[in-house]
């Protein structure tokens, strides 16, 4: 479920101290299920179902979802610079906000930026990167 008090998305500022305090908490999964774009996460869930040739739908999802929160910790444990670079721009970043997206930067990493993108009342992080 949604946990609006603990990871709210009101805002960029908070989304982005929202996406900090899950991964400090190491909930990835909340992460990915509730902050990231969600269109990024069915496109990967999408993806590695079809590699479940038995069982429900729901259960060939679940399966999917839970891989691809086995490969993004992985990802993190193998950068772990990244997960810094996020906890300094949940601090710093000055947001530049236009219409439903914000673009996130912070003067002492000039080569990174965080995206986000507002579904409804709420705030998503967007996987821009390449």
């Amino acid at each position: 479920d949604v946990d609006e008090e603990t990871y709210s998305q009101q805002s960029p500022e908070k989304t982005m101290q929202s996406i900090a305090r899950a991964l400090d908490r190491k909930k990835v999964d909340y992460l990915l299920a509730h902050i990231a774009d969600p269109n990024h996460v069915d496109y990967w869930v999408d993806r590695y179902k079809v590699d479940f040739t038995q069982g429900s739908e729901e259960g060939k999802r679940l399966l999917a979802f839970e891989r691809l929160v086995t490969e993004t910790n992985l990802y993190y444990a193998n950068d772990p610079l990244i997960i810094r670079d996020l906890r300094i721009f949940a601090k710093d970043a000055k947001w530049a906000e236009e219409g439903n997206s914000a673009v996130g930067t912070v003067e002492s990493i000039p080569a990174r930026k965080v995206y986000l993108r507002k579904i409804g009342e709420r705030w998503f992080l967007e996987n821009k990167q390449q």
